[in-house]
């Protein structure tokens, strides 16, 4: 890592720009060579700086330049990291001399190919946001860039196709008052017993178990992704992902914000647009088959153990026409959706045969999903055993999956509103006590839904500035 050699406090290059805008003698081309030696250093060893602006170079009394601020640093950055890093430096660099010495001074260090590869990159949503806003007051200088480095050998490629998620608070907002109308509507058809009365009694460690399921079940989905990318992933930074993709997914109502910080992160590490969505849609095909392949063992499994007596509340059919409309809207809109479903599905499918030449990958994506499913089916059984719900864990758990897939006819993300009720109809249903019925749905939905946002809000931030 490079270091300060001197004792007296160095100087920012940023900082010694005159308010003409012309360079100072900070950053000489003796300078900018030294600067760009240091990046090959780093990039050597395969460590992207991932903010590498001229607000984190430090000019020494000696004239040597020194990186600051690694916090943002990745080890076994991709070639894709390495290249942002060309780009950005490029830009903060020629926004202090200009376009002509600042290739020069690269072209000279890291060679042609490096170069070449940071053409992608230079546009503004591949910039840190401090460099983007200063691009406003010289709006061509990107163009002048790419012209500058197309006269020093680069090819003129055309810009990487990239996208940034809004965060969206009024719809987070929306969610919750949702929420809130749905357990209202639902805390009202409570049967005798005292809500408080159940809760006193329900089992604490129980629904800490379940809680511990729903966070296994996000290492699970990073095993998953790993598994069907054929890139190299790390697992703290996938798990990273999955959690902020969480938070991504209830910012539209469609739920397609997790698939697009999925398929980022996938570009961030070589793969192609269309390569990044198939791998997503891999995950979730696969899912798909591991959710059928529980669902009918749990169905035999209860028909095994007897079924039971189906009874109607008086007010199941009143309940029964809401949802079924809504579910038919959904329906609806799904059908207007469906090249954005079905395509990627396609692809997904057409991927499949590679990775039965990649063993280890495809272990890694069937456990992965595996667990993604057995971890919220058994956090589902944790918090009706908390809440002390008479029915079989093997019904229970046939219920959940059969029930779950309801979720994906819903206007808002996670089924909220129309799994909630169908699932407490289905408990009443089985002969269960309303209240525990209606806090066992509740709970676990907090749990599983609610619970997760906070970290998930940290960890959408985190890869955002990123």
């Amino acid at each position: 890592m490079p270091r300060a050699r001197c004792t007296s406090p160095p100087t920012a290059p940023e900082e010694t720009v005159d308010t003409g805008g012309r360079s100072s003698a900070a950053l000489d081309d003796v300078r900018l060579r030294r600067l760009w030696g240091e990046v090959t250093k780093l990039h050597a060893a395969r460590i992207a700086h991932r903010d590498l602006r001229l607000a984190n170079v430090l000019i020494d009394t000696g004239g040597h330049p020194v990186l600051v601020d690694f916090g943002f640093a990745e080890n076994a950055a991709s070639d894709a990291r390495l290249a942002q890093d060309v780009a950005e430096l490029l830009v903060s660099t020629a926004l202090v001399t200009d376009p002509r010495r600042s290739v020069q001074a690269a072209v000279d260090v890291l060679g042609a190919s490096a170069i070449d590869a940071a053409v992608p990159y230079l546009q503004p949503l591949a910039l840190a946001r401090s460099t983007r806003l200063r691009l406003r007051d010289t709006p061509g200088l990107l163009e002048e860039l790419r012209t500058a480095l197309t006269s020093a050998g680069a090819t003129r490629a055309a810009p990487r196709p990239l996208s940034r998620i809004p965060s969206r608070s009024w719809f987070l907002l929306l969610l919750v008052l949702a929420g809130f109308v749905t357990y209202q509507a639902l805390i009202g058809i409570a049967g005798p017993r005292s809500p408080m009365t159940v809760l006193a009694d329900a089992g604490v460690r129980w629904l800490f178990v379940g809680v511990l399921l729903v966070a296994a079940s996000y290492a699970a989905g990073a095993l998953s992704l790993m598994g069907a990318s054929t890139r190299d992933l790390a697992f703290g930074p996938t798990c990273v992902r999955q959690v902020a993709a969480s938070y991504a997914s209830r910012q539209l109502p469609t739920g397609r914000g997790g698939t697009a910080v999925l398929s980022a992160y996938l570009r961030d590490h070589g793969a192609g647009p269309h390569e990044a969505t198939a791998t997503v849609a891999l995950t979730r095909l696969t899912g798909a088959f591991v959710h059928l392949a529980a669902l009918a063992l749990a169905l035999a499994s209860a028909a095994a153990q007897g079924g039971e007596t189906l009874r109607s509340p008086a007010w199941s059919r009143p309940l029964i026409l809401v949802v079924s409309v809504v579910a038919a809207l959904g329906a609806v809109r799904m059908w207007h959706r469906r090249a954005e479903i079905v395509l990627p599905m396609r692809a997904a499918a057409a991927s499949l045969p590679r990775l039965w030449r990649r063993p280890p990958h495809l272990i890694a994506l069937l456990a992965g999903n595996c667990t993604v499913t057995s971890c919220s089916v058994l956090a589902f059984l944790a918090v009706g055993h908390a809440m002390n719900v008479p029915i079989s864990p093997v019904i229970l758990a046939a219920v959940y999956l059969l029930l779950g897939p309801v979720r994906l006819l819903g206007p808002l993300p996670g089924g909220l509103g129309i799994v909630e009720p169908v699932l407490v109809l289905a408990l009443v249903g089985l002969g269960a006590g309303p209240t525990e019925d209606v806090l066992t749905v509740l709970t676990y939905w907090i749990l599983s839904f609610w619970l997760p946002i906070p970290p998930a809000v940290l960890a959408f931030r985190a890869v955002s500035r990123r």
